[in-house]
């Protein structure tokens, strides 16, 4: 993906991700750098979506920064100082945000492209954790239609179907 294609605030997000994952001395910035970086951009809107989809920000960037804390490290002789690569997920992130930013017809990458992404990936922790989140705040939000739903349909006299 060429990067001038990302916004600022992409562009911003990646580098951050990349300075947590030297921090870190990882040698790969992993979906989990990217994601921390997103929702830890000042007046960013990666918190705020993810607040909209029912998750908790602060809950959601604490386990993601512990996940971090257990990725394996690179110290030593062998290691290059601040040589950081792209993991083939976060290259697939990339790839289904580009995707994403061509089928809605945009001609940058946005953090809402890269968030899209995230969330839509196959085998990421990331992408099942806010799945789910999204899927119990989609069902809590069914019955409460449903409740609702049935409760008017007692109010209405019987020759009317519900």
């Amino acid at each position: 993906m060429d990067v001038n294609r990302l916004t600022e605030k992409a562009q911003d997000a990646v580098r951050q991700a990349q300075a947590l994952a030297q921090r870190h001395g990882q040698q790969q910035i992993e979906a989990e750098h990217l994601a921390v970086a997103l929702l830890s951009q000042d007046g960013g809107v990666a918190a705020r979506v993810v607040e909209k989809a029912g998750a908790a920000p602060a809950t959601l960037l604490q386990r993601l920064q512990q996940a971090i804390e257990k990725m394996p490290r690179v110290s030593g002789g062998g290691a290059q100082a601040g040589q950081v690569y792209i993991s083939s997920r976060v290259n697939e992130v990339f790839n289904n945000a580009e995707a994403e930013a061509q089928r809605m017809k945009d001609e940058f990458v946005s953090v809402e492209h890269l968030l899209l992404a995230l969330a839509g990936g196959s085998t990421d922790a990331i992408s099942r954790r806010w799945r789910s989140r999204a899927s119990s705040t989609r069902s809590s939000a069914a019955t409460r239609r449903s409740a609702a739903s049935s409760r008017s349909c007692r109010a209405v006299p019987r020759t009317t179907r519900c």
